[in-house]
């Protein structure tokens, strides 16, 4: 197992950056052959780069220290990052069980909608207090439902963890969202959501949601989608006094 100060500096690096330097004594060329060995050359250093981080992210995840949690967040939310490295971040952190603490300050920091700060990788930190059992982070998943700067997947993600640990103060959140967007949602993962929110409801509050269910699929501006799931639903679901 790595030491604690090795994973340290390469979480370190992770978070910085490398660029490529010409070498100042390198022959003089003519233009055209320089700007196309510089091109060449730069994507060449950028596709190394890019391995050694993958591979740098992958040596430090295998570590359980809560603190390498942060760095797979931090790297989650870089937008300077490379597509494939901030997805393996994602993949990385959805398993994570250790750092709660880092994933719930991830989720409660205030957004601006009007900005473009980074947004908190809620689906990958979903997944991994669902599979903690962790409720702690069910009310800040519950106010991902309707963020509206929140990507569809994540979104999704965030209703299935709260089948798994979503409580009763959830209940007004979860009521919301399935209202308004069962008439309105139109991305798969955001219909797949709407029921997934129908089932954490029932879970948690089995009158409730069973006439959630059941209002929802009497109205017609349901989505047809959405209320043949809803109907599947109604059929997996034993009857209340059965």
């Amino acid at each position: 197992m790595p030491s604690t100060t090795y994973l340290a500096l390469m979480a370190s690096a992770l978070i910085g950056c490398t660029h490529y330097v010409p070498d100042p004594n390198a022959a003089p060329r003519d233009s055209q052959s320089m700007s196309n060995d510089s091109t060449e050359q730069s994507q060449l250093t950028r596709e190394k780069n890019e391995a050694d981080e993958l591979r740098q992210l992958r040596e430090v995840a295998a570590s359980q220290d809560p603190q390498i949690t942060k760095t797979l967040i931090d790297v989650a939310m870089d937008p300077t990052k490379p597509r494939a490295l901030v997805d393996e971040a994602r993949t990385l952190l959805a398993m994570r069980r250790t750092g709660v603490e880092h994933m719930l300050a991830a989720l409660g920091t205030e957004q601006d909608f009007l900005s473009n700060s980074p947004r908190a990788p809620v689906g990958p930190i979903a997944d991994a207090l669902a599979a903690l059992g962790e409720k702690k982070g069910a009310p800040l998943l519950a106010r991902a439902l309707t963020d509206p700067m929140c990507p569809a997947d994540d979104i999704e993600r965030a209703a299935q963890a709260l089948v798994k640990i979503g409580t009763a103060e959830q209940i007004h959140d979860l009521e919301t969202f399935f209202e308004l967007y069962r008439t309105t949602a139109t991305e798969p993962a955001m219909m797949r959501a709407v029921v997934a929110a129908a089932k954490a409801l029932d879970r948690i509050d089995v009158k409730a949601g069973q006439q959630s269910i059941a209002r929802a699929i009497s109205d017609p501006m349901t989505r047809s989608d959405i209320r043949r799931a809803l109907q599947s639903l109604t059929e997996e679901t034993p009857k209340e006094g059965a």
